[in-house]
């Protein structure tokens, strides 16, 4: 591996030279990401109740049809009809006389 400031390697000295830093470089990666790990709990630690939101929502969502089913079940129901209708007639009958 050739770094920012080393020129490339070629040759056998080229393949010596990266199999005495591929140690190093294993060594960096790790590191790396050690660091990643580290700030991804972090991260987590900060925010823990980043997918709760999401649940909320669905939740609503879910009570919400629940709801609407009900109520659409009692404005279909015949009594519901049936006083929606004689509140309409009633209304009727009051504006012609």
């Amino acid at each position: 591996m050739t770094g920012i400031n080393q020129p490339p390697m070629s040759g056998k000295a080229g393949f010596i030279t990266a199999m005495r830093n591929a140690p190093k470089t294993v060594v960096r990666k790790a590191r790396e990401r050690a660091c990643m790990i580290d700030a991804t709990i972090r991260l987590q630690a900060l925010e823990p109740q980043k997918g709760a939101a999401t649940a909320e929502y669905a939740m609503v969502l879910v009570a919400a049809c629940g709801f609407a089913a009900v109520l659409f079940a009692v404005i279909k129901s015949d009594v519901v009809k049936n006083l929606v209708i004689a509140l309409i007639k009633g209304a009727l009958e009051l504006k012609k006389g």
